[in-house]
């Protein structure tokens, strides 16, 4: 399996993230329940397309109009913008569902 590029952005109160090679979301109260949010939903999908047979379909980048959206703040708001990579071990092969997390870089205004 591939590694998974995750954005996290504030949005408001709460925080958005967004899975780059799967286009999967989700939401949370802070950065924490926002990552763990995603990290369900990915597992979930991975769980899905592989019971289903469609391995081959997994891999469904985000549309770039969606990606600049999502990257790039609007005028009114600034906000610091953390990437992760997430590293997905025994969801294509054997039994288990296990992530695991390393920063890769932080962004933000100036």
């Amino acid at each position: 399996m591939k590694p998974l590029t995750c954005l996290i952005k504030k949005e408001g109160n709460q925080y958005a993230s967004l899975c780059v090679e799967l286009d999967i979301a989700s939401c949370g109260k802070n950065k924490k329940e926002s990552l763990d949010s995603l990290r369900d939903a990915v597992e979930a999908y991975l769980e899905y397309m592989v019971a289903e047979n469609r391995r081959d379909e997994i891999y469904r980048p985000v549309p770039i109009d969606d990606l600049k959206e999502f990257l790039v703040p609007s005028k009114s708001t600034c906000f610091p913008l953390a990437v992760r990579r997430y590293f997905c071990l025994g969801l294509l092969g054997d039994s288990g569902c296990v992530l695991s997390t390393r920063p890769v870089s932080k962004t933000g205004c100036r």
